[in-house]
């Protein structure tokens, strides 16, 4: 892959496909209008940018905290939360979601609801 700096000078770079794949993807969601952003999955994210990721309000992502659905840690007197540990308890969210959509519908086809 080349580059071209803002001096007009041609830099050659290697890359994975794995990295490419990443760039190609991030650019065209930024081309679709979308925010990216990019997180190491080793960060620890303050109560506002979890809450925006889960997109919920503050005090949401707060109780959940309280609740010990989500793990955290006080850094200072700030309280952090692990990206993975947001990454587990959407999966778990998810997977929750989905089972009770199983149980509904069995429930449904057990009434003979079903849709047609």
């Amino acid at each position: 892959m080349s580059i071209t700096d803002t001096n007009g000078v041609l830099h050659s770079i290697t890359l994975p496909v794995s990295s490419l794949r990443l760039l190609v993807s991030a650019l065209e969601e930024i081309g679709e209008g979308n925010a990216v952003n990019l997180l190491p999955v080793r960060a620890e994210l303050s109560t506002q940018e979890a809450a925006d990721l889960l997109n919920i309000p503050r005090k949401a992502m707060i109780k959940l905290m309280d609740e010990e659905q989500i793990p955290h840690v006080l850094n200072g007197n700030t309280l952090k939360v692990r990206y993975l540990d947001l990454v587990a308890y959407q999966s778990k969210l998810q997977s929750d979601r989905l089972a009770d959509l199983r149980e509904l519908s069995k429930a449904d086809q057990k009434l003979g609801l079903g849709y047609y």
